[in-house]
């Protein structure tokens, strides 16, 4: 749509000041539409590649309904749903997904999946084959649960050669049982590095060890000058800041966020209250927070840390 939009901003502004007759205009504007859904349709709007997450070489994910190809059994077409980011359709079909270059090695092989429109009958499973680089990563045809509340999630172990992989999910059962419609839908497709995963995990178990050592320090400080070190607005904690001027004596040595060109800790307090926060790499848009009381997940960034008591 914002190739749509853009081809029409585009004609408007060659045409105005043009005066034109209302048939003439009335065939401008059939044309623009026509050659916008022409442009609409050949943007890649669903190429590979189109709109992913590609942290390095070694990941890679796209929202569902950025999809290589698409086909159902009955020609009936898929469709893409933008709140959902998502791709599905009412009967079997086959969405294909191609990632970008990746690095050879072991991966773990995500995707995403929910039921659309209708209510699915207790027990329900689809029945799905599920192709890396056309060969059946399962060796069978697997069932996909659908217990508890979706959306719910597909993950194996795969190996990944150099360059591009293709990634095809075909849909084969349909069983339509009386007050039940069953629409199966792709939410999103990874390809993630396991030995990225690994280090992902290790750098956010630092950042636990990093925060509780904090905390240690600034109990021990408290302890002997009655308040916190005060800093009255969210900054980050430097070598030389204001935090480890404090805690020299307190803290043996210097702990920065284990990617410390792309992130950092931070720390606020009023003196009776802190905050010392880190992002997860594991979870996204997640911040742990360390304050006198304890440690805590939430929602939001470490620049974000709030005052904790």
């Amino acid at each position: 749509m914002q190739n749509l939009r853009k081809t029409f901003r585009t004609n408007a502004r060659r045409l105005r000041g043009v005066r034109l007759g209302p048939f003439t205009w009335a065939a401008l504007a059939a044309f623009a539409l026509i050659a916008s859904i022409q442009v609409f349709a050949s943007s890649g709007e669903y190429a590979p590649g189109a709109e992913p997450t590609l942290e390095d070489e070694k990941s890679w994910s796209a929202p569902g309904r950025y999809y290589l190809s698409c086909e159902t059994v009955d020609e009936s077409g898929c469709t893409s749903v933008d709140n959902d980011l998502g791709v599905f359709a009412k009967k079997g079909y086959t969405v294909t997904f191609r990632s970008n270059e990746l690095e050879a090695g072991r991966y773990k092989l995500r995707f995403d999946y929910r039921n659309y429109q209708g209510t699915l009958p207790p027990g329900y499973a689809f029945d799905v084959d599920v192709l890396l680089n056309g060969k059946n990563v399962a060796g069978r045809t697997i069932e996909l649960t659908t217990g508890g509340n979706g959306p719910w999630a597909f993950q194996r172990e795969v190996k990944v050669p150099d360059g591009e992989s293709t990634i095809t999910i075909t849909w084969k059962n349909d069983r339509e049982l009386r007050g039940a419609e069953t629409n199966f839908g792709v939410i999103s497709a990874a390809l993630v590095s396991l030995e990225a995963e690994a280090l992902t995990a290790r750098n956010d178990a630092a950042r636990e060890r990093d925060l509780s050592a904090y905390r240690s320090a600034l109990a021990r400080y408290v302890a002997e000058h009655g308040d916190y070190p005060r800093q009255p607005t969210v900054r980050p904690v430097t070598e030389n800041g204001p935090l480890m001027q404090a805690l020299r004596g307190y803290l043996d040595t210097f702990l920065d966020d284990p990617l410390p060109d792309a992130r950092d800790y931070y720390y606020v307090s009023d003196g009776q209250r802190y905050g010392v926060c880190a992002d997860f790499e594991g979870e996204r848009g997640v911040r742990l927070e360390a304050g006198p009381s304890g440690t805590r997940k939430v929602p939001g960034s470490a620049a974000e840390c709030q005052l904790l008591n």
